[in-house]
C-alpha cells in the first residue's frame, strides 16, 4: 500500500479588491518579464508562497504555467499531482501555528474547466 497522498484540488480564495485570478495573471506576466530581463523573480514567488502558503517550488510552477488550474468567479483552483500535494501538505504543516490567515480550500474533488 502506498503512503503517497492523493492528488488535491486547492482553491485560492480571493480577498480584497483584486481577485486571485487577476493577481496570478499579473504575477505570471511579471515573472516572465523579470526572467527575460534577468531580474529577480522572488517577489512574484513570495506573493503566492507567503500569501497562500504554497511552497516556493509550487508557487514558481504556477507562475511558469506548469500547474493545471481552473477559475471560478474570482477564485482559482489548483489541481495538484500527488508529488505537489505532498509538498503542499509538508509546507502547511511547517507553517501551522503561525498567525497568517491563508484563504485556501483543500478538496480531493477535481473541477471540470481545467486550464494548463
Amino acid at each position: 500500500m502506498s503512503n503517497q497522498p492523493k492528488a488535491l484540488s486547492i482553491t485560492l480564495k480571493s480577498t480584497g479588491y483584486m481577485g486571485i485570478a487577476k493577481l496570478i495573471q499579473w504575477a505570471t506576466q511579471g515573472y516572465a518579464e523579470a526572467l527575460h530581463k534577468r531580474e529577480s523573480v522572488g517577489v512574484f514567488i513570495a506573493l503566492l508562497a507567503d500569501g497562500y502558503g504554497l511552497s516556493p517550488v509550487l508557487a514558481e510552477k504556477v507562475l511558469r504555467g506548469e500547474v493545471s488550474y481552473c477559475q471560478v468567479d474570482r477564485d482559482v483552483t489548483l489541481l495538484l499531482d500527488p508529488d505537489e500535494t505532498d509538498n503542499y501538505l509538508h509546507r502547511q504543516s511547517a507553517i501551522e501555528g503561525h498567525d497568517i490567515p491563508r484563504p485556501v480550500l483543500v478538496s480531493e474533488e477535481r473541477p471540470q474547466n481545467v486550464h494548463h
